[in-house]
């Protein structure tokens, strides 16, 4: 029988594919979670609303972790998540609806801030906003440009 650790790594990997996320930063636990397993079915299956349940899980995992990993500076990533998760949950957002987006970019904005203020330089604080974004399922990749 497989041990765990391989098992773990396929199911990260399905996950990662899944969700578009690095799978190296799932938790074990969320690895093992039941409820998880099955909404990453019901996911594969074409059920919207489990495939979002899902990748609110996978960031809400993957904060929660990076901030037990003793990176205290990224406490306030988990905050600025939190908001923006908050705004996309509390607008009922349909195609073609014109939305004010200005809550959104704020709170991106307030990622980078924070990814900013903590950051030794220049490139460690964008490699700590993409990875912010990331979490979160967001294909965002920010980069320095000399001027």
């Amino acid at each position: 029988m497989a041990a765990f650790s391989e098992i773990a790594d396929d199911l990260a990997d399905a996950y990662g594919d899944l969700l578009n996320i690095d799978s190296s930063t799932l938790s074990d636990g969320f690895l093992r979670n039941a409820e998880n397993l099955n909404l990453m079915k019901q996911a594969t299956e074409g059920n919207i609303d489990a495939y979002d349940e899902l990748a609110s899980r996978a960031a809400e995992d993957i904060l929660i972790h990076i901030e037990n990993d003793g990176n205290n500076e990224l406490n306030g990533l988990a905050d600025e998540y939190t908001t923006l998760k908050n705004y996309i949950e509390s607008n009922n957002i349909q195609v073609g609806a014109e939305i004010d987006d200005a809550g959104v970019i704020a709170a991106c904005q307030s990622i980078a801030d924070q990814a900013f203020a903590m950051a030794g330089n220049v490139q460690e604080a964008v490699n700590m906003a993409n990875a912010a974004y990331s979490a979160m399922g967001y294909d965002v990749q920010l980069d320095t440009v000399t001027e």
